[in-house]
C-alpha cells in the first residue's frame, strides 16, 4: 500500500507539473487529470498529501512542514507566482470575498487583502526615495509614498531606518501666533501683558513679571532676588554716579566736566565743582622724580640722583646737584664744620642765625639782645615781675604802684587775698587804690 502511495504521489507530482509548466499551450487534460486525482484518493494519497502538504516546482521538493502550499523555482529560468489581476473596480465587484483574500489592482498598481470587510492595500510597486514615507492615496483607495518638503524654517533629514524632521539653524518667522502666553521653561515670559515703559524681570526660577513704570532716562538698579528693578533720580548736568555701598547709588554733589579736556590737563576741584587744570602734566614721570612748574603752566618731573641735593640757580630753575652752590657753603664752611653732630668753628653770628655769643646760657633766664649779640639776662623769681628799661636790659622786680592801673584792685586780683606793706615796693599803697579796703 505503502509503495502504491508512492507511486501514486510521483503520478499526481509529474501531472502537476505538466499542467503548471504547459498552461501556455493550453493542451492539458483536464479529464485525465481528473481521473488521476480519483483514482490517487481512492488509493490512500489523499490522507498523506494533506498531512505532507503540497509541493509545485520544476523538480521533486518536499515541501516546508509549515505550509500546505509551496511554490518553488531553484534552477532554469526563474519565475514567480502571480496573483489573479483586475482593476480596482473589478476587485471591489467580487461578491463575498474571503478573509485574507488577495488580488493585484493593475490600476492601483498595488496588492490588496480582504481584512474584517475591508480591501486593504499592501503596498506599491516602485520604491521610494529620500525623505518619502508611504501613505495612502486621498481616496483612500491605495498606497503612495508621500514627499516631506523643507520649509523656510524646517529641515528634514533622512537616514537608514529613520526619517527627522526638524526646526532648521536660525530660522527666521514673519509671524507667530500663540494661543496661550508661552512659559518660561520654553523660553517664552509666561506674560500676555505688562506695564507700558516697565521690563520682564524673573520673580521666581521659572516665571517672571512686569516691573513699575521706569523713569526716562534714568539709571536702572536690581532689586534683589524676586523683586522688580526700579529706577533712580535723574541726575544733573555733569553729576556723576557715586556708590553708597550696599545701599542704591546717587547722584554726586560736585559736578565733573562733560568733555574732554586738553592733553595733559587734570581734573581738579575749585572748592565747589570739578574742573580740567590749567597747568598740564605728562603721561609719565620717572620715579623719584621732583615735579615743578616751568613757569608755562607746564608741570615737569626733575630725575633726582644718588646724595643730590635740589638747588637753583639764579633764575630760580631746579636742579639735582652734588655740590652745593657758593652761597650756600660760604655759610657753612666760612664759620664752621660739623663732625658727628659737633660744631667746630667761631661763634655764629647774628646774621648767620647764630647768637654771636660763645657764654653759655643758664636756665630759668631771659635771653636778650643788646644789638650785638644774645646774652643772657636776669632770672625772676616767684615773688617778681619783668620790668622793661627804655634804656637798656630788662630786670625782674617787685610790683610797683606804676605796674598797676587806676582801676580798683581787689583781693581777688591777689593770689592770696592777702596785700601787706612788704609785698609793696615803696610801700605806698593807700586803702582808696584797694576796692574792699581791705589792706593789712
Amino acid at each position: 500500500m505503502v509503495l502504491i502511495n508512492k507511486i501514486l504521489k510521483i503520478f499526481f507530482s509529474i501531472g502537476i507539473r505538466r499542467y503548471v509548466m504547459k498552461t501556455s499551450s493550453r493542451k492539458t487534460s483536464w479529464s485525465g487529470i481528473l481521473v488521476f486525482l480519483v483514482v490517487f484518493l481512492f488509493a490512500g494519497g489523499w490522507h498523506d498529501l494533506s498531512a505532507q502538504g503540497v509541493g509545485i516546482s520544476e523538480a521533486e521538493i518536499t515541501p516546508d512542514g509549515s505550509a500546505i502550499l509551496e511554490l518553488r523555482y531553484s534552477s532554469g529560468d526563474f519565475k514567480g507566482f502571480l496573483a489573479p489581476r483586475m482593476t480596482y473596480t473589478n476587485m471591489m465587484s467580487i461578491p463575498a470575498p474571503a478573509q485574507g483574500l488577495l488580488v493585484y489592482a493593475t490600476d492601483k498598481k498595488s496588492f490588496y487583502y480582504f481584512d474584517d470587510g475591508t480591501w486593504k492595500p499592501i503596498g506599491t510597486i516602485n520604491s521610494g526615495t529620500g525623505n518619502q514615507i508611504l501613505g495612502v492615496t486621498g481616496d483612500g483607495t491605495a498606497n503612495e509614498y508621500k514627499t516631506l518638503i523643507e520649509g523656510p524654517n524646517i529641515e528634514i533629514t533622512h537616514a537608514p531606518g529613520s526619517i527627522t524632521v526638524g526646526i532648521a539653524p536660525d530660522p527666521a518667522f514673519n509671524s507667530l501666533t500663540l494661543t496661550n502666553p508661552l512659559a518660561v521653561p520654553n523660553g517664552g515670559t509666561g506674560l500676555s501683558s505688562g506695564v507700558s515703559g516697565g521690563i520682564p524681570y524673573y520673580n521666581s526660577t521659572t516665571t517672571m513679571s512686569s516691573s513699575a513704570l521706569l523713569n526716562s532716562n534714568a539709571v536702572v538698579i536690581g532689586g534683589g532676588a524676586g523683586s522688580a528693578p526700579s529706577t533712580i533720580g535723574n541726575g544733573s548736568t555733569g553729576q556723576v554716579l557715586q556708590s553708597n555701598g550696599a545701599a542704591a547709588p546717587s547722584w554726586s554733589l560736585p559736578t565733573y566736566p562733560s568733555g574732554s579736556g586738553t592733553a595733559g590737563q587734570i581734573i581738579r576741584s575749585d572748592g565747589t565743582n570739578n574742573t580740567y587744570s590749567t597747568s598740564t602734566f605728562a603721561d609719565t614721570y620717572p620715579a623719584s622724580s621732583v615735579l615743578f612748574s616751568n613757569g608755562a603752566n607746564t608741570v615737569e618731573g626733575l630725575s633726582t640722583a644718588n646724595d643730590g641735593v635740589l638747588v637753583t640757580d639764579n633764575a630760580g630753575v631746579p636742579s639735582i646737584s652734588s655740590t652745593l652752590p657758593t652761597a650756600v657753603q660760604d655759610n657753612i664752611t666760612s664759620v664752621g664744620t660739623i663732625t658727628s653732630g659737633t660744631w667746630n668753628g667761631s661763634v655764629i653770628d647774628l646774621a648767620r642765625g647764630g647768637t654771636n655769643s660763645g657764654t653759655a646760657l643758664s636756665g630759668s633766664s631771659i635771653m636778650i639782645s643788646n644789638g650785638t649779640q644774645i646774652v643772657q639776662g636776669q632770672a625772676g623769681t616767684t615773688s617778681t615781675v619783668l620790668h622793661g628799661n627804655a634804656l637798656g636790659e630788662p630786670s625782674y622786680g617787685q610790683v610797683v604802684t606804676g605796674d598797676l592801673a587806676d582801676a580798683a584792685v581787689t583781693t581777688a586780683k591777689i593770689a592770696d587775698a592777702n596785700v601787706t606793706t612788704s609785698k609793696i615796693a615803696d610801700g605806698n599803697v593807700t586803702t582808696a587804690k584797694i576796692a574792699d579796703g581791705n589792706v593789712t
